[in-house]
């Protein structure tokens, strides 16, 4: 049997509110594109005009989580302006449901530079908006207004103390090599008006966080099976409540299995991390390091089992990944 194995690398991960999204690129925002989600906001899901406006850039990505989090609130008059940045308390929730707060120190999120804001402040949720939101008053009398959120915290924090952690509630992947996670999520998604139907906008956060998944050198494997593969490790990991399939893979479904026992397939190795400054937790798994390994054994004989342990003992030494198994 020949000795194959998957080393399966997801790209650093991209996190947006569901509400607004910025594309970062050295600090600076860079405004790719506007997707346009369609909103069925009540539990019958009865038709909406109302959609969710996201700028960014969404290209290549295919595989993408939602998550849950509560919205976080900037303490007032807690901003203090610095050279090259700016601080602010936040109040957010831990895993546990409790209240913590923590001073973090921004980068400017502007087109302009640090002189020529004469004043930041801040505008509560409580005046009628979504989210709090950081407002930059500019020389020329012009305003530039950030919500406060998962998006903003991870793409600008610095130096944070603590990492805030978000709730994942469903993991999905596109298939077709045509395709990519913006063309599903452009369609409507369920699972999100789902989501959305249940929890508060003006009390909670539902964030998308996508990955690109990397190119494997298996001619036998298709990149249909490879994303499902890589879908399904990952729902075995976090065990969703909104995921229905795939929580017991490698045990089922069997055609993706059979896949990879047709490629020859011992087992597979998948890598994926926590966005900058959030950690991911589920009611399953609380404790989740920054970087996550995890382990897949395919093949059911003794030879190819060998193989693969063999495999994942030069991985870890190599790479010093926290490692979880999941048994087949």
């Amino acid at each position: 049997m020949p000795n194959n194995n998957l080393y399966i690398e997801l790209s650093n991960p991209t996190v947006y509110d569901t509400q607004e999204l910025w594309k970062t690129k050295s600090g600076r925002h860079r405004l790719e594109e506007i997707l346009e989600i369609p909103v069925k906001k009540n539990k019958k899901h009865e038709e909406s005009k109302e959609v969710i406006r996201m700028i960014g850039d969404f290209s290549d990505f295919q595989l993408y989580l939602f998550t849950l989090s509560k919205k976080i609130h900037i303490i007032e008059n807690s901003i203090h302006r610095l050279t090259d940045s700016f601080s602010a308390k936040i109040k957010y929730y831990d895993e546990n449901d409790m209240e913590r707060t923590m001073d973090i120190t921004f980068s400017y999120p502007l087109k302009v530079l640090p002189d020529d804001i004469v004043k930041i402040e801040t505008i509560s949720s409580e005046k009628d908006i979504a989210r709090d939101t950081f407002r930059f008053i500019l020389k020329d009398g012009k305003t530039e207004s950030h919500t406060c959120d998962i998006a903003f915290i991870s793409n600008f924090g610095e130096n944070i103390s603590q990492n805030i952690p978000i709730k994942v509630v469903y993991v999905g992947v596109v298939e077709k090599s045509t395709s990519e996670a913006r063309e599903r999520i452009r369609k409507g998604h369920h699972r999100l008006e789902e989501l959305q139907a249940k929890y508060d906008s003006k009390a909670y956060e539902i964030s998308l966080i996508l990955y690109r998944i990397s190119r494997l050198e298996n001619n036998k494997l298709n990149l249909k099976d490879l994303h499902n593969t890589v879908e399904y490790s990952a729902i075995s990991y976090f065990q969703p409540e909104y995921n229905k399939e795939g929580k017991n893979f490698p045990e089922s479904p069997k055609t993706v299995v059979n896949a990879l026992l047709t490629a020859d397939v011992n087992g597979l190795f998948l890598t994926l991390s926590s966005p900058k400054n959030v950690n991911l937790f589920t009611e399953f798994c609380q404790d989740i390091p920054n970087d996550i390994g995890i382990a897949i054994p395919i093949a059911s004989d003794n030879e190819g089992r060998a193989q693969f342990a063999d495999f994942l003992s030069n991985i870890v030494e190599k790479y010093n990944f926290p490692l979880c198994s999941r048994s087949r």
